[in-house]
């Protein structure tokens, strides 16, 4: 026999119920993906028509930010903004700051032709949901971490 006495199901329920609240507790409010734009992206490719982009598709590469906070974060913080750091394969790197004024939406950092051939395309980035001067939210994509900068690079970095 499992169980000396009969389990209630009402405890049982109630327990199960509670374990999934507790689990779910922490709501993400940014997602960020990656995504590259092919000739499959187009529809005339699906459909078979005619378009000179299937013959010559532009190279692209995007970082998708989406962000759902709660609506009171837009009164509590008057600088509510996404701090995004985008790290290239040619060693380069860009910080970009996007105010938000809805509680919800979505960025494109597109990266296309000849920008994606001189950096190479995104290496890693990182992106913080910052309001009040405090970081509320971060995502960082596996690769990042903060660069250790050494000799020429650490001294032209304290000069700034």
């Amino acid at each position: 026999m499992l169980f000396k006495r009969p389990v209630n199901m009402k405890n049982f329920l109630f327990l199960f119920l509670l374990f999934i609240c507790a689990a779910c507790s922490k709501s993400a409010h940014l997602s960020v993906q990656t995504s590259y734009f092919t000739r499959e992206s187009l529809a005339s490719y699906y459909v078979e028509t005619p378009d000179p982009l299937l013959i010559n598709p532009p190279i692209e590469q995007r970082l998708i930010v989406t962000w759902s906070v709660p609506p009171y974060y837009l009164k509590q913080y008057d600088d509510l903004h996404l701090s995004i750091r985008i790290r290239f394969k040619n060693r380069e790197e860009e910080s970009l700051s996007i105010l938000l004024t809805n509680p919800c939406g979505s960025y494109i950092y597109s990266l296309a032709d000849a920008r994606y051939f001189e950096t190479k395309g995104l290496l890693t980035y990182k992106v913080d949901l910052v309001g009040g001067g405090n970081i509320l939210e971060e995502w960082r994509h596996q690769l990042w971490h903060e660069l250790i900068l050494v000799g020429e690079d650490a001294s032209s970095q304290e000069s700034q």
